[in-house]
């Protein structure tokens, strides 16, 4: 295990403690690599590799390169500039009210998608009408000229 890894396991750690990352699954997910990957770096069977690395410098833009390619400095950036400083759980949680929200309007427009175009109900009791010329007025006792059908809503 080199010492590249090793910071990259405190990186995971660290970002696990911040709740920006729940567990290896959804770690793995952010970087775009395979659980497994992650897995294994955890239980420390393998490095880092450059992908995990660069695309975690990528993802996590707080993370400083130097001090996890060389272990010098600090591990996040110090931000002499007023550049925005982002709250990874905050984030998270307005992107889940936006699903949730996204998920109402959707379940609310299917509602009003099936009023437009009807659908059928059966009903416990079953319609006839006759088809002959008289249509509805008709009192004929003529059993094959009815039709059974259930109401469109």
């Amino acid at each position: 295990m080199n010492d590249v890894t090793l910071r990259f396991l405190i990186t995971y750690e660290y970002l696990k403690e911040a709740k920006v990352v729940s567990n290896i699954k959804s770690f793995a997910a952010e970087l775009n690599i395979s659980t497994s990957l992650v897995t294994e770096i955890c239980k420390k069977r393998t490095n880092a590799g450059m992908v995990p690395i660069s695309n975690l410098l990528a993802r996590y833009k707080d993370i400083d390169a130097n001090w996890l390619l060389t272990g010098e400095g600090s591990m996040l950036k110090r931000s002499d500039s007023p550049e925005v400083n982002i709250n990874y759980k905050e984030l998270a949680e307005a992107r889940l009210e936006i699903i949730n929200l996204k998920d109402e309007k959707i379940e609310w427009l299917n509602k009003e998608l099936k009023k437009k175009e009807g659908f059928v109900v059966w009903l416990p009791f079953i319609y006839k009408i006759c088809l002959c010329e008289e249509r509805r007025r008709c009192m004929c006792e003529s059993l094959p000229k009815f039709k059974t059908f259930a109401k469109i809503i």
